[in-house]
């Protein structure tokens, strides 16, 4: 199963609120200020059709991945905050007295598991990889993430985190032991142990060709950030 477009959809989750409300005043500009663009009106009238209903798609894709969370455990809600929201008031919240009870290779593995239940969870509400390109296969902001996660560069699209990691438990398995020892407990050392990376899309946030005129993409990411 591919679950790059559920990356997506993740990633840009806490900022899809906020560009539905950019479409939607984008929409309203671009009619009133009709008489001023250059074209015919019908292809006129295409564009500002074309720009409401990607409204509608973007928040009907917040709606279904509102209705994903709702069935999620504390835990699995905790790794998404902190991989792909990275919402500091909600992980020094809600979330800031909670330490998952895993190991790192358990925690990659979970992460991995989480990834496909929510795949499934928004597949349910009628959010597949096909609805995705049908939706926002021509929408730039998007479809430079998901080239960009399909390619590998998952890093290169978001920060170095900035705030400290996880304290992970000693692992019992016994090809952890073979590997020299258990994982480490301490947040600087497993930290430095993997590259970081965060909700902050600054480096991918400018689209190849805007196609809204009002500012869609100036809403900027969250202040901190980082990845596991």
């Amino acid at each position: 199963m591919n679950c790059t477009f559920v990356k997506v959809l993740l990633y840009a989750y806490p900022k899809l609120r906020e560009l539905v409300e950019s479409v939607s005043a984008a929409v309203e500009n671009k009619a009133v200020l009709s008489f001023k663009t250059y074209g015919n009106a019908l292809t006129i009238a295409e564009k500002i059709v074309d720009e409401i209903v990607l409204g509608r798609d973007l928040e009907s894709a917040a709606d279904a991945v509102d209705g994903a969370l709702k069935n999620l455990s504390e835990e699995e809600l905790y790794f998404l905050e902190y991989k792909y929201f990275r919402r500091k008031r909600v992980l020094s919240g809600r979330f800031g007295s909670f330490t998952p009870a895993c190991s790192e290779r358990s925690y990659y593995r979970k992460q991995a598991a989480l990834l496909k239940r929510i795949a499934f969870l928004l597949a349910a509400l009628g959010w597949t990889e096909q609805r995705f390109f049908e939706a926002f296969g021509e929408f730039p902001f998007f479809m430079k993430l998901y080239r960009a996660l399909e390619a590998g560069r998952e890093q290169t699209i978001t920060a170095k985190r900035t705030v400290g990691g996880l304290s992970f438990q000693k692992s019992t398995c016994s090809s952890e032991r073979a590997m020299g020892g258990f994982l480490p407990r301490s947040t600087k050392n497993a930290t430095a142990m993997h590259a970081a990376h965060t909700m902050q899309m600054t480096a991918i946030s400018t689209p190849e060709s805007p196609p809204l005129e009002t500012g869609l993409f100036s809403v900027s990411p969250p202040a901190e950030a980082g990845t596991r």
